[in-house]
């Protein structure tokens, strides 16, 4: 028999295995998942068999977003347990805690196998990601800096250096993925993330102004890029490979085995430059939107 009852902090360490499990590429699922059961904007649900957790959804506020009525949802559960209707149990929860507010929108991400599921459950299939990972026990290319240009670690800069470029190139993600963050928002969420790595996280600077940047995420021997930019006067230029082909030196020389990242599949200059580093694709996710 499932019960469903509401997430506590002790479901951390099984419901980051269960993550871990679904999603082999992601980085930082421990940390993923206390932020959602410690969300004082949201509410999370689990589903337990024999007292082991096979499925969980958490919904809540999507700070990024400017609007007050944009929320952010997940439904993961375990594949042995998929098509017997635990997941729509799960979702028909999430949506009645947002029945308390007058309206609504929700931002997700499906992965191959939930695509058909959100589609019957309303929502729109919007941009699709292609997740990727590279070995980071052979040495990835190294890509000389352009002349002019200076590389420091974030661990040189503040996060007001950092934060014009981060915002100019969050809000020109293509293919409908952009954000526009706010300042108080990106402090918390990246700069005060306890997965980044200021060492790890490198930026061109142009005349002291950051001109090109990327922010790593390590967890042990794992890193993710959680974002590549580079500032729209400067682009064209070769910078987004050379300060990620930096940023993954940087990390083989500090222990890390292997790194991953997200790009956007109409992204083609990112693409680019994650083939050139050797990426391979381990995945695609699909972002998703239901409003109500």
């Amino acid at each position: 028999m499932v019960d469903i009852r509401n997430g506590r902090l002790d479901d951390l360490e099984q419901l980051a295995a269960l993550n871990a499990l679904a999603r082999p590429y992601a980085v930082g699922s421990r940390t993923g998942v206390r932020y959602w059961l410690t969300k004082a904007d949201g509410v999370s649900y689990v589903a337990e068999q024999d007292g082991q957790p096979i499925g969980w959804t958490a919904v809540g506020r999507a700070e990024w977003l400017a609007d007050d009525d944009g929320y952010t949802l997940q439904v993961l559960v375990h594949p042995e347990y998929r098509r017997q209707g635990l997941g729509t149990q799960l979702l028909r929860m999430a949506e009645e805690w947002l029945g308390q507010f007058p309206s609504w929108h929700v931002q997700a991400m499906a992965d191959e196998t939930g695509v058909e599921f959100a589609r019957r459950a309303g929502f729109t299939l919007g941009a699709e990601l292609t997740y990727a990972g590279i070995d980071l026990t052979d040495q990835p290319p190294v890509v000389q800096i352009p002349e002019g240009l200076t590389l420091v670690p974030f661990a040189d800069l503040t996060a007001q250096d950092v934060f014009p470029a981060y915002r100019e190139t969050c809000r020109d993600i293509p293919a409908g993925t952009a954000i526009d963050p706010a300042y108080d928002w990106y402090v918390e969420h990246v700069w005060q993330s306890e997965l980044f790595d200021r060492e790890l996280s490198v930026a061109l600077l142009d005349d002291g102004v950051v001109v090109a940047f990327t922010i790593s995420l390590r967890d042990g021997e794992r890193l993710w890029t959680d974002m590549t930019g580079t500032v729209a006067g400067h682009r064209g230029r070769g910078l987004a490979t050379a300060v990620k082909s930096a940023a993954l030196t940087r990390a083989k020389a500090a222990g890390v085995k292997a790194a991953y990242t997200a790009m956007n599949v109409t992204n083609e200059p990112m693409l680019a430059a994650n083939r050139r580093m050797g990426y391979e694709a381990v995945g695609t996710r699909a972002q998703l939107t239901k409003v109500r």
